[in-house]
């Protein structure tokens, strides 16, 4: 994103370190976070 200028160059990345056992589990966790945040923003029928 830095080379295409949509963030600094020097822009600092939140990262989260987790042990490797449970590297699949966080990342599990945090992308059905993301996926419920972007459904909830849908405006409801």
């Amino acid at each position: 994103m830095a080379k295409k200028k949509r963030i600094a160059a020097d822009f600092e990345v939140p990262c989260l370190l987790v042990p490797d056992a449970s590297a699949r589990t966080v990342s599990f966790a945090e992308n059905l976070l993301a996926t419920l945040r972007s459904m909830a923003a849908w405006p409801s029928r």
